[in-house]
């Protein structure tokens, strides 16, 4: 079970690097290029820590997909898409990793994937802040902060 979870996460993980390897190539805005190329190499970290996983298992390692991206630059998705997109695949992980974390019982492969999802959510934070700053997505409501009404 544990080998299946894992095998579908390093899928999850080469199929999203190989998405933004597209988008890295084609997207011209630099901050957007940037946390897409944020994003690529935090997959390819997490493709290499779930491989040394079924290395560990003596199993063989899935194939990356980085020989089906075309070498096109012409930009297809805007920026705004584009980013939509990504943070839905970051967000599609938190909850495909907690799935896995209600079905695994070994406690090293559950302390690796609780590592991954902080790093996820972290990243997927800061994508939400980009598409906030540029007006594409609303801030998310808040609790109502008395102390800073009172002036405490």
């Amino acid at each position: 079970l544990e080998i299946s979870r894992l095998f579908l996460n390093f899928e999850r993980n080469a199929l999203t690097k190989a998405f933004l390897t597209g988008l890295c190539q084609t997207t011209e805005t630099k901050e957007i290029k940037d946390f897409f190329h944020r994003v690529r190499h935090m997959c390819e970290k997490h493709m290499d820590i779930v491989g040394a996983e079924f290395k560990k298992e003596d199993l063989p390692i899935p194939m990356s997909l980085d020989s089906e991206v075309t070498d096109s630059t012409e930009n297809v998705f805007s920026d705004k898409l584009a980013m939509f997109y990504v943070v839905g695949l970051n967000q599609l992980a938190v909850a495909v990793n907690g799935i896995t974390l209600s079905r695994v019982m070994r406690r090293d492969i559950l302390l690796t994937i609780t590592r991954l999802m902080t790093e996820i959510g972290n990243c997927a934070e800061d994508g939400l802040n980009i598409m906030i700053e540029n007006r594409w997505f609303e801030r998310i409501p808040e609790n109502i902060n008395r102390n800073e009404l009172i002036g405490v």
